[in-house]
């Protein structure tokens, strides 16, 4: 990830100085939107040696630094966080056939922009599909075939598993997009789907 260092006063004055964060070209995605997030105000990348970008953060001193840097810490936290709830949310979808519902490869369908809320609310809602009469993913449940039933059982697990690891973290999120879930906010309604 991103190198951050403190550059101090130059002979110009007080007015120069700032964080410098350097970072490879296909990290530059990830570090606007971490600076975009945290608020303080920098200047555009520029091209350094190396296929590397810069980015010139302005802070007020040494203590308003330490404090860039908290947030920076905590951003690149949730990051990672994210990039791994990413990486376990599409293992899930591809393993039980949902590839549709992947993010960021070519099997991908209208998931760009989804938060770890999205994650949430779609796992919650196909979870619901293996409780729904008629539905091909409840029919494996009382299935002659034990195969059939071991897969349910494997299925709703993960699932299950996915929305426990991560429901702490999206109290205060909101979903980008509708996903008949108990835990859809994106049109803030009353509505609740609950699975018999």
């Amino acid at each position: 990830m991103a190198k951050v260092s403190y550059v101090g006063e130059s002979e110009k004055g007080k007015e120069d100085r700032f964080a410098l964060v350097e970072c490879d070209e296909n990290e530059r995605k990830d570090v606007e939107s971490m600076l975009d997030k945290i608020g303080y105000s920098y200047d555009g990348y520029g091209d350094g040696h190396d296929n590397s970008a810069f980015y010139y953060v302005k802070v007020d001193d040494k203590d308003d630094y330490q404090n860039f840097m908290e947030l920076w810490n905590e951003q690149k936290k949730t990051l990672s966080m994210f990039k791994k709830a990413v990486t376990r949310y599409n293992g899930i979808m591809y393993a039980i056939g949902y590839e549709h519902n992947t993010i960021g490869d070519g099997w991908s369908e209208k998931t760009e922009g989804w938060n770890l809320r999205d994650m949430v609310a779609e796992c919650d809602y196909v979870l619901s599909t293996y409780y729904e009469d008629g539905h091909c993913n409840a029919d494996m449940r009382n299935s002659f075939d034990e195969e059939e039933r071991k897969m349910w059982r494997s299925e709703v697990g993960k699932l299950q598993r996915f929305i426990a690891a991560y429901e702490p973290q999206v109290k205060d999120m909101i979903c980008t997009t509708a996903h008949r879930s108990n835990y859809d906010n994106y049109f803030d309604s009353e509505l609740t789907y609950t699975r018999t």
